[in-house]
């Protein structure tokens, strides 16, 4: 994981090296909002769905005001869950997100529409089961061995709304997940297969450089 980081801030501080002089430009934020995750496992079993928030330190090169590189190294929360006979589980996680997206745009000077691809990892640092019904609430953690490291394939959509020295970009993305399992939250020694989408509705908010 830290040469993974490593990497991703050597090649951030390169691109940006190059923006002067260049029809480069760099920008710096933050990005944030709330996710809404969905694992669908292979069984015939519910659905298992949950919210969760990112945020993140947001890199940006635009090149000839077309086409958008960003690295958004960010801290998550997933949760998924779900309900029966008045009996809800859930399973939340705590996560590191490493995503790279590449992004074409509009090229309007004030507000440019994009559409974006990338892919990314992701961590779990953390998680917990809980199952609640009846009045009675149980809650444990999820052994570090049964946590993950998952690879992501992100599509995305915004807009780059642009003010004097920053940027406003509203974003919504699907981040599809190459290598999706869950703890069994009946059986912890278990693992459930399945597909998982996790959609994004953020906001970055940059300076720039």
């Amino acid at each position: 994981m830290k040469k993974i980081t490593v990497c991703f801030l050597v090649f951030a501080v390169y691109a940006f090296s190059q923006c002067l002089g260049s029809p480069l430009s760099g920008r710096i934020g933050i990005k944030t909002g709330v996710n809404y995750g969905i694992f669908n496992p292979e069984e015939d079993d519910e659905n298992l769905t949950g919210m969760g928030f990112h945020i993140g330190f947001g890199m940006g090169l635009d090149i000839l005001n077309t086409l958008a590189l960003d690295l958004t190294p960010m801290f998550r929360t997933t949760k998924y869950g779900v309900t029966e006979n008045n009996t809800t589980a859930s399973l939340s996680y705590t996560n590191l997100y490493l995503p790279i997206q590449f992004s074409l745009k509009a090229g309007l000077p004030v507000v440019a529409p994009y559409i974006g691809i990338g892919a990314a990892g992701n961590f779990q640092m953390g998680g917990k089961v809980k199952i609640e019904g009846e009045g009675v609430s149980f809650e444990w953690d999820i052994d570090n061995e049964d946590l993950e490291q998952d690879f992501f394939l992100i599509g995305a959509v915004g807009t780059q709304i642009k003010l004097v020295k920053m940027s406003v970009v509203p974003e919504i993305s699907a981040n599809y997940n190459l290598t999706p399992s869950l703890v069994d939250e009946n059986n912890p020694n278990n693992k459930i297969d399945g597909t998982n989408v996790d959609f994004h509705f953020s906001v970055g908010f940059y300076m720039s450089l």
